[in-house]
């Protein structure tokens, strides 16, 4: 079960079919493109009419169906996508460059290494970052509560516990970051900036990270928002033959980035 995001910037699409019809397709396309990939792969089958599958959907009032169905059926449910694809040519959420990489998906199960690493990823201790996250944290109860133990008894984390460390005086667990990256609602660029700062996704084009780059996003006049401050970039970049989970959240985050950008939210939707 993945978890979907998107860039809610307005669009054509977005008007033309309504929000939950355009996710919906878009998922259920890039559903019917992995199984036909997987027919591809494993049986050397390219007939679409062939590629029989069993799609797994849930009703708005929460209620699951299967259905028995094809990789062809499935695509030309789709086709109203290809209509309005132009639409997405030079758009700023456009994600990957692509018509509709504006929505993507965070894969479940994360990672024990994901865990490690976000912990890891928080700003040191002492610094003002840290402070920050320290203080929302408190305020907002990040990682109360059972929440994410239901979420590793269902196997949507691998790690049987969180991964903990202590930092001074306040215990730092990976349930508090999943929290604040996960469990806020959609994520506006308020919450946004503060995210990419706790996290040290950010960091200046003449190197200045830290509180150097608070300092200056402090002195940036206007909202102080990244397009109007261009040198501010995404600091996480990819990294070779990394955890997949650990990729797919440096890409969420690369997409909090951009809308923070935009000055937008940007939506999950668990």
């Amino acid at each position: 079960m993945p978890i979907r995001y998107y860039v809610n910037l307005d669009c054509e699409p977005r008007r033309e079919l309504g929000e939950e019809e355009l996710l919906g397709l878009v998922a259920k396309r890039e559903r019917a493109e992995s199984v036909r990939g997987r027919f591809r792969k494993e049986h050397g089958l390219e007939d679409v009419a062939k590629m029989r599958f069993r799609e797994k959907t849930a009703t708005p009032d929460g209620q699951k169906q299967s259905r028995e169905t094809t990789v062809e059926k499935v695509l030309k449910e789709c086709r109203p996508l290809d209509g309005l694809a132009h639409c997405c040519e030079r758009c700023p959420a456009a994600l990957q460059g692509t018509a509709y990489s504006c929505t993507q998906s965070l894969s479940l199960p994360l990672s024990a290494a994901a865990e490690h690493w976000l912990v890891q990823q928080v700003a040191p201790a002492g610094s003002r970052a840290f402070d920050l996250f320290r203080t929302a944290a408190d305020r907002h109860g990040y990682g109360e509560g059972n929440r994410f133990g239901n979420w590793r008894k269902a196997g949507f984390l691998e790690a049987k516990e969180a991964v903990t460390e202590q930092r001074g005086d306040f215990l730092l667990t990976s349930d508090q970051v999943l929290n604040e990256m996960l469990l806020v609602g959609d994520i506006m660029p308020p919450h946004g900036l503060g995210l990419l700062l706790h996290l040290q996704a950010l960091r200046a084009t003449d190197g200045r990270t830290g509180d150097e780059l608070l300092d200056l996003l402090e002195g940036v006049s206007g909202s102080g928002s990244a397009e109007e401050a261009p040198q501010i970039e995404f600091a996480l970049a990819p990294e070779k033959g990394e955890d997949p989970s650990i990729a797919e959240i440096k890409f969420l985050l690369y997409a909090v980035y951009r809308a923070f950008s935009l000055e937008v939210p940007l939506a999950l939707r668990l």
